[in-house]
């Protein structure tokens, strides 16, 4: 039977990733995308469970058996975020029980999982004892042994999967550590909380290339929940400058970009870092400082050419506005970016005729 994806970025059959629709098999051996969503709403009463456990049953969500006391009456959904070294999941799910069995945890997949709980949970170990854990707390596993986790009914849950590399090179050697329990308020809990929205938003989808420095920066907070080594607490706090000045310096590009004057060189000086510093920063990015910068420049040109409130104004005017001091340069660039002359955009929205897809 094929899984049927359904929600914001529909397909005939298959599970949706925001670009393409791939079978079961296909989605237990590939690695998360960018964004990836599955919901069993608008299957059919008797198809729901078994798609749900046959989409547990492969490594792109986390291998485990599902268990519920009434399949007939199952719906849940799963969202799944990655940002570099975490995968950010979002579940919205029935009461349900998922077991890690001995097979599962021998399979080598064997990151390390921080639950957010969003109702009171427990999860049950090998040797019979149960922990219980309480709504707006969080609990902390590792993959590479047996557990059962229940979820509450109805329970919207946030899992944050690291990577098992990422976070043991900020651990003492020979860390080992299968669960731990962390109350509602603990030290970073909260800021943690507040930070997988960044990147998990709905309504203000995170760039790209801002996701992974948000994850590094949600795994480094995890690993100072469960104390680092002090290597890896030095490199945390490195890390962390590193972040806020790369966040700063995105922002700085959002807000003024229409300043033809703005360089890497500008921000550079207001950070107290050099200009070529600002560019190694953005390298971990997907795009360059003069990417960035561009796009952001073509993107407001394109919207104010779209408005009727500056259908009097030049081309020349348009492209002042955006930052840029050439128009033929601008021209040139535009057409490049959208496939049409600016003008070409302008006649577009004037006549009401559908706008070229933003690629």
């Amino acid at each position: 039977m094929g899984l049927q994806a359904s929600g914001d970025f529909p397909t005939a059959s298959g599970i949706s990733t925001g670009r393409e629709s791939i079978s079961a098999p296909e989605a237990a051996a590939s690695a998360p995308p960018p964004y990836f969503r599955f919901s069993t709403r608008g299957l059919e009463r008797t198809d729901k469970f078994e798609a749900w456990r046959n989409l547990w049953g492969g490594a792109r969500v986390g291998e485990a058996d599902v268990t519920i006391e009434s399949p007939g009456t199952f719906d849940g959904e799963i969202e799944m975020w990655g940002a570099g070294a975490l995968t950010i999941i979002r579940l919205d799910v029935q009461s349900s029980r998922y077991h890690r069995t001995p097979i599962h945890a021998r399979n080598g997949a064997d990151d390390f999982s921080l639950t957010l709980c969003g109702d009171d949970m427990n999860v049950s170990l090998p040797d019979g004892e149960t922990l219980p854990f309480t709504k707006g707390g969080a609990f902390f596993l590792a993959h590479d042994r047996p557990y059962v986790v229940k979820a509450g009914n109805r329970c919207p849950t946030a899992i944050l999967r690291v990577d098992r590399k990422a976070l043991l090179e900020l651990m003492p050697r020979g860390f080992d550590l299968h669960v731990r329990s962390l109350a509602p308020g603990s030290p970073l809990l909260p800021l943690i909380q507040n930070i997988v929205p960044l990147v998990s938003s709905r309504t203000e989808p995170t760039p790209p290339e801002r996701r992974a420095a948000i994850g590094q920066q949600i795994v480094d907070l995890i690993a100072l929940l469960l104390d680092p080594s002090h290597a890896g607490r030095a490199l945390i706090e490195s890390r962390g400058l590193k972040v806020a000045r790369l966040g700063a310096v995105l922002r700085a590009i959002e807000l003024r970009f229409a300043d033809s004057a703005f360089s890497a060189e500008t921000i550079g000086h207001e950070l107290d870092i050099s200009g070529r510093q600002v560019h190694r920063l953005l390298a971990e990015t997907t795009k360059t400082f003069y990417e960035h910068l561009l796009e952001r420049r073509l993107l407001h040109a394109y919207e104010l050419l779209s408005r009727p409130l500056f259908s009097e104004a030049t081309i020349a005017e348009i492209a002042a506005q955006a930052g840029f001091t050439n128009v033929t340069h601008f021209n040139r660039l535009f057409r490049a970016r959208f496939g049409d002359t600016p003008s070409g955009v302008r006649a577009t929205a004037t006549t009401g005729r559908t706008p070229r897809h933003l690629c």
